[in-house]
């Protein structure tokens, strides 16, 4: 296998990570549309059947870098109950991390144009270490003879607080800290919590602007803080600046092909040393694809949040 060290690199950095308690969940440029899955008090909020699907590709050009895809689904059922359903899927090198999430959310009318929201999550975790699969230098190494595959549950909770014109929430999407190594005990998944805010402002008869941010906190861990400013310009063409405080930045690119039909692109660039070499970048990819039915059959789009 060409630039195995490459892999066993990015294996060992995970591994590192999960032993000195960092952050593991990983980290969208296009946070402010992929919010259900940091998120389950988001579900419904958009009053349409809504759906999202959304790739990244980071560090493109280095073997064995992280890779995610998710794709989420939800809707109001009845009355103020809202339902979701979204998977996400996670790999870097040999090891990946399937997540299937179901999550339900009830809404409070709080005036004509505000409402909260709180929201329940069950969560199912597929962990698959593809150890057996790789080629080490050193043959026969007692480390690389089997895989390490694990199904574990979880549980979340969240809160979110939504106006015509901004909105604001926290969630901690997995609340139980589970053991992912039996044999040692010391990879440890550890307890995120995530705040989000957003807001639209319109300083032009044809000119938007929606500054977002995201803050991401656990134990042992810098706190990450993610900030973007999006111009969207005649309801169907937008162009963001995005930070990654102390780690990146950069350019998020939106159209919408309808008012209820959006896709995006983004590309950034991490600072670190670590990723000053032999990578060109990360890369995302998002559609989103309202379907409004029932009594949100008349909802106005393009909607913002």
């Amino acid at each position: 296998m060409k630039n195995i060290k490459y892999i066993l690199v990015a294996v060992g950095f995970m591994f590192q990570v999960a032993t000195t308690n960092a952050q593991q969940d990983p980290m969208y440029t296009h946070y402010m549309y992929n919010t259900l899955i940091v998120n389950p008090a988001y579900a419904g909020s958009r009053d349409a059947l809504s759906f999202t699907g959304l790739g990244r590709f980071q560090w493109a050009g280095l073997q064995g870098a992280p890779m995610s895809q998710t794709f989420q689904v939800h809707s109001p059922i009845y009355r103020g109950l809202c339902a979701g359903v979204s998977f996400t899927n996670d790999k870097i090198g040999p090891t990946s991390n399937m997540k299937i999430n179901l999550d339900l959310a009830y809404q409070f009318r709080l005036a004509e144009h505000s409402r909260l929201s709180v929201g329940m999550r069950y969560s199912v975790n597929f962990f698959n270490n593809n150890l057996a699969g790789l080629n080490p230098e050193t043959p026969n190494d007692p480390v690389f003879q089997q895989n390490y595959n694990i199904t574990l549950g979880n549980v979340g909770a969240g809160i979110y607080y939504q106006h015509t014109k901004f909105y604001v929430g926290f969630s901690i999407p997995n609340i139980i800290e589970h053991k992912l190594n039996n044999t040692s005990g010391l990879a440890n998944e550890r307890r995120h919590y995530f705040a989000i805010a957003g807001a639209y402002f319109k300083v032009a008869r044809t000119v938007d602007l929606k500054p977002t941010g995201l803050v991401k906190f656990v134990e042992g861990s810098p706190v990450q803080v993610d900030l973007t400013l999006e111009a969207i310009f005649q309801k169907k063409y937008s162009v963001g600046l995005h930070g990654r405080l102390f780690d990146g930045a950069g350019v998020l690119l939106g159209y919408n092909i309808m008012p209820n039909f959006r896709i995006g692109y983004s590309f950034d660039w991490s600072f670190t040393e670590l990723m000053n070499t032999g990578q060109y970048g990360s890369h995302e990819v998002m559609l989103r694809y309202d379907l409004n039915w029932g009594r949100f059959g008349k909802v106005n789009n393009p909607r913002y949040f």
